[in-house]
């Protein structure tokens, strides 16, 4: 049922079942460790109700027909992005992922390392990549980031655009006051990283 919202007590009032139900348990957030645990402790949630499960530092929030993610309270979650490349980037075999994200409100703090395997083609490196959270309508964001070549042991800077739910648009610094682009390509070779660290608005 749901909460019967605020009362004021006074010394001496009796405190019937329904009120206990209404006013303290219906109202309270209530501790987990985990779904399973809530899922066989509460049967029936009510809309409006909050939960934290400790397994996963999540706040959750019952919305009439599922439980959603209301707050992630500090804790990291891995996710692997879709990548695209356009026929003129690097065509890809194998690429591994090493990326994670964080969730306060609606800020979204993001982290994505890729590691090259197989490169059958040579480009710019100007991938698309998928968000972890969709973004808020409109909302845009500079990215920065490196390009580690391991054969030379070089490093060098990319710069990325993040919009419509997506990173597109990352390319490499050359080293000099230019980037490298599909005319001018980087061409990558297995064991190359790629690292990038930025933070957006959720919707």
């Amino acid at each position: 049922m749901p909460g019967l919202g605020r009362k004021t007590f006074t010394a001496g009032d009796v405190l019937t079942a329904s009120q206990v139900q209404g006013y303290l348990q219906d109202q309270t957030i209530m501790v987990f460790a985990g779904t399973a645990a809530r899922s066989s402790a509460i049967a029936s949630p009510s809309e409006g109700m909050f939960t934290v499960t400790t397994n996963d530092d999540e706040v959750d929030y019952y919305n009439g027909t599922a439980w959603v993610t209301a707050l992630s309270i500090g804790a990291w979650q891995t996710y692997t992005p879709t990548i695209t490349a356009a026929t003129t980037n690097p065509t890809l075999s194998g690429t591994t992922f090493d990326c994670a994200f964080a969730q306060y409100g609606k800020t979204v703090h993001v982290r994505i390392k890729v590691t090259l395997a197989t490169v059958t083609s040579a480009g710019s490196g100007a991938w698309i990549f998928s968000l972890p959270v969709a973004s808020k309508a409109g909302t845009e964001a500079a990215i920065s980031g490196i390009y580690v070549d391991t054969s030379l042991s070089n490093v060098y800077r990319v710069v990325a655009r993040m919009n419509t739910d997506q990173i597109n648009r990352s390319y490499i610094s050359d080293g000099g006051a230019g980037f490298l682009s599909n005319s001018n390509p980087v061409v990558p070779a297995t064991g190359d990283i790629y690292i990038y660290s930025f933070t957006y608005e959720a919707a």
